[in-house]
């Protein structure tokens, strides 16, 4: 309701029976918006959700259908302008907090990125009282990724990735041996709005490796409970020092008491034989397929947090690329871990990840004065920041990674970590321009290189690239240099 008050139009906004506040001039600041949905105790699993692979002569699953209880809880999101929940109105009239986000993520309705996924999860569950859904709510809630309420991210340049991989998917899609391998890189929509905002497509159906890995309820913990904690696994690298020596002793320990868990991975979600073959194979294509793009690209950040894997199809979805081009020299050429390798099998990297790379870099090759042409648009683009040190973005990537690291140390609080923004100062508009030429320049040049298989100024074939990149990605003494937030022993 709005009244004339003298000089100044005062609003009174109510938020309760028989409550209401006063806003002036900062009207748009307190303004209270929000966001509601019926939680019932007993929620039926979604068609999307309950399909199951099968063999093409295999009869179809019947299911009893199940309909949604009358007894129902209903959840509510509020924030305002900063995204700064207001919780002392809401406790002011008996309402009970819960720790929701405190804002929409990713500028997005709440019903698509923040209710849709509890539904899913609320799937086929049932609860006898509503204490019991409600305890779920808040164990949902305190088990999000950080990344889930994370803001003031630079989008573009990951709209740019997304740009270059539906390009290689192109390519991969031209060429009758990649495509009977079914080789692609699984892509998501990436719409940047500002410096600082945008939107992102939610990755429905996929759990970051590091949560599988090292999150509540690890597989290390639960197929090896004797194996040392991967929080201690980290803390001994953080702790070895700068010296090659003592970084390789420390991580030569750490692999003789943490052994890789990935393959169970498999072993849980895909019961059927051949069920759990293809969805091996299909993953091991995918580890491959990302390898050699992400290394061609330059790309880096590739921390267990930054690898997302599909649940239904066992394909990898790479985020997050903040670093790339080789702004930062990187120790390995991507992340070829034990457990990432443990994932394939028995095999390996023998086989079926060897040769789809070495098919990958025959692909690249071939089209490589297609790659060279987008890549150099998107890099002398004014509007795309490619200027950073290598100081700042080496700063950027340790923040990054801390950030990604705090996802499994803590559980969530009013306050979380950003990945942070890296800013210049005190240059010129044509020094920018010309600091951003030589970086393009540089990046072209190595990019032409790779392309054309030239590795420490000596050609080399397609196997024999693969080959040394292989040995590059497994070699302790480069993985011992990673960042211990990278956890390179996982």
């Amino acid at each position: 309701m709005q009244q004339d008050n003298g000089d100044e139009d005062t609003m009174h906004i109510g938020v309760g029976p028989g409550g209401d506040f006063q806003a002036n001039n900062n009207l748009f600041d307190n303004l209270i918006t929000g966001d509601e949905t019926w939680v019932h105790l007993n929620t039926p699993e979604t068609k999307r959700d309950s399909m199951t692979w099968k063999h093409p002569s295999s009869p179809v699953t019947k299911k009893f259908k199940v309909q949604r209880s009358a007894a129902k809880v209903m959840a509510t999101v509020f924030w305002d302008a900063k995204a700064n929940l207001i919780q002392q109105w809401l406790q002011r009239y008996g309402w009970e907090i819960l720790p929701h986000p405190a804002h929409s993520p990713d500028l997005a309705p709440s019903y698509f990125h923040l209710f849709g996924p509890l539904k899913r999860h609320l799937g086929g569950m049932a609860f006898e009282t509503e204490d019991d859904l409600i305890s779920e709510l808040r164990n949902w809630f305190d088990n999000l990724d950080v990344d889930f309420f994370r803001g003031q991210d630079d989008l573009r340049q990951d709209a740019v990735m997304q740009q270059v991989f539906s390009l290689v998917n192109h390519l991969l899609t031209t060429d009758q041996d990649a495509r009977q391998r079914q080789l692609s890189i699984r892509t998501y929509k990436v719409i940047p709005l500002s410096r600082k905002s945008g939107l992102l497509q939610w990755c429905d159906g996929t759990i970051p490796l590091g949560y599988y890995l090292a999150g509540p309820g690890d597989a290390h913990s639960r197929y090896n409970p004797h194996d040392w904690k991967v929080i201690d696994c980290r803390n001994k690298m953080q702790g070895a020092g700068r010296l090659q020596e003592e970084r390789l002793k420390a991580y030569q320990e750490i692999c003789a008491h943490l052994h890789p868990v990935f393959r169970h991975f498999f072993l849980e979600r895909f019961v059927e034989p051949d069920h759990w073959f293809e969805r091996r194979l299909m993953y091991t294509r995918s580890v491959a397929t990302n390898s050699i793009v992400g290394y061609i690209l330059g790309l880096g950040d590739r921390h267990v947090n930054n690898i997302l894997i599909d649940v239904k199809t066992a394909e990898l979805v790479h985020i997050d690329f903040g670093i790339a081009f080789e702004l930062i020299p990187q120790a390995v050429p991507f992340r070829l871990t034990r457990d990432i390798v443990d994932g394939m099998g028995i095999p390996g990297v023998e086989g079926v990840f060897r040769r789809c790379c070495e098919k990958m870099v025959q692909v690249m090759r071939d089209n490589s004065k297609a790659l060279l042409t987008i890549v150099q648009v998107l890099l002398y683009d004014p509007l795309s920041d490619w200027s950073l040190t290598p100081d700042e973005t080496l700063a950027l990537q340790r923040k990054r990674e801390q950030a990604a690291m705090d996802t499994v140390d803590v559980t969530l609080s009013g306050q979380v970590p950003s990945s942070g923004m890296v800013t210049q100062s005190g240059q010129t508009a044509q020094e920018n321009k010309e600091k951003r030429n030589k970086v393009a320049e540089r990046t072209l040049l190595r990019l032409r290189q790779k392309l054309s298989g030239e590795e420490d100024g000596v050609p080399l074939s397609e196997s024999g690239q693969v080959n040394l990149l292989i040995q590059k990605a497994t070699d302790p003494k480069n993985l011992c240099r990673m960042f211990h937030g990278w956890q390179a022993y996982l």
